[in-house]
């Protein structure tokens, strides 16, 4: 199966323009709703985190659509199924964030993060119900008699102490790695990295910039995985603004294209002007040469994004034969 060489930046009358892969078959809308919340034993529901939805399709062009350019007109037959390429993707990205019971005990300030994607706040409260959902008995064994007063912390951010220990100190740790060996539960981290939000901003990311495949997946989903789904998109956005501000057809080679999301993504994370306020929260800008980057704790997060995205980009593994989106 031939690999994708390049990209052509579609113009129409009326219309921004789109870019277009020659594989870009059975395009469908994104889902933009969150899956239901998992009752408890007296009847009432965890309620989901609500997020904003991102994923909104490649803008449409009126009318003809000009003949794609790249090396092979790819029929849908011929795409790779989610079912090859999504557990590939999500181990990729695995590889930077740990196994099922890995454990952050708050070492950037943004409280526990847990599990194969090393969720936290908002994402660790919707593992959270996923867990309970899947094994109640097993969840409230696990987590001890204050597994509610557990929901609630995560609920509200997972920083808040429960029974007197912050989520990140024991007895919490010890039980945070118990349950990441409990089969159910990790079949819950495996449904929610499937069926969640970073994988749907990366599927989003793929439509709006018309490059399915199996290596920019993986550079989205690290990317919505690491920085988070909102800046996944927002990365996408500003390009295809770049690329379509001329109003006029333009090629942009395949791979190019996706050093220039790498390097956007990263860019988030460094500035070349002195900041108004060195330091927002838990994370602070730290002058860097004639730069400034952002740090977590005495992390570099420009240096470790760049790092970490360079990495996909030269992956020997990973396909960049064109690939079914859901």
């Amino acid at each position: 199966m031939a690999a994708a060489k390049g990209l052509l930046l579609l113009g129409g009358a009326g219309a921004v323009g789109v870019l277009a892969l020659a594989a870009a078959a059975g395009r469908r809308e994104a889902p933009t709703s969150q899956p239901g919340g998992s009752p408890t034993p007296d009847g009432a529901v965890i309620p989901p985190v609500p997020t904003p939805s991102l994923l909104d399709a490649a803008v449409a062009v009126p009318g003809q659509v000009a003949d794609v350019v790249t090396d092979a007109a790819h029929a849908a037959t011929d795409l790779v199924s989610r079912m090859t390429w999504v557990p590939r993707v999500i181990a990729r990205v695995m590889r930077h964030e740990g196994g099922y019971d890995a454990v952050n005990p708050n070492r950037d300030g943004a409280g526990l993060s847990f599990g194969i994607l090393q969720w936290n706040r908002a994402g660790l409260y919707r593992l959270l119900g996923a867990m309970y959902g899947l094994d109640a008995p097993a969840f409230q064994r696990v987590f001890g008699p204050s597994w509610p007063k557990l929901l609630q912390a995560a609920g509200g951010g997972a920083t808040a102490s429960v029974d007197g220990r912050r989520l990140w100190e024991e007895p919490w740790l010890s039980r945070f790695r118990a349950a990441g060996k409990h089969p159910p539960f990790q079949e819950a981290q495996d449904r929610l990295a499937r069926e969640g939000e970073h994988l749907q901003a990366a599927e989003a990311v793929a439509r709006r910039l018309n490059v399915p495949t199996e290596r920019a997946l993986a550079l989205f989903f690290d990317t919505a995985v690491q920085q988070g789904a909102g800046a996944a998109d927002q990365v996408a956005a500003r390009m295809k603004a770049a690329y379509t501000a001329a109003g006029q057809a333009v090629t942009v080679p395949y791979r190019d294209l996706l050093a220039a999301y790498a390097q956007g993504a990263a860019d988030r994370a460094r500035r070349t002007t002195a900041p108004d306020s060195p330091s927002s929260g838990r994370l602070r800008w730290v002058a860097v040469g004639p730069e400034w980057h952002l740090h977590a704790g005495s992390l570099d997060l420009y240096r470790d994004i760049l790092s970490r995205r360079t990495a996909i980009l030269k992956d020997p593994q990973l396909g960049d034969a064109p690939v079914r989106l859901a």
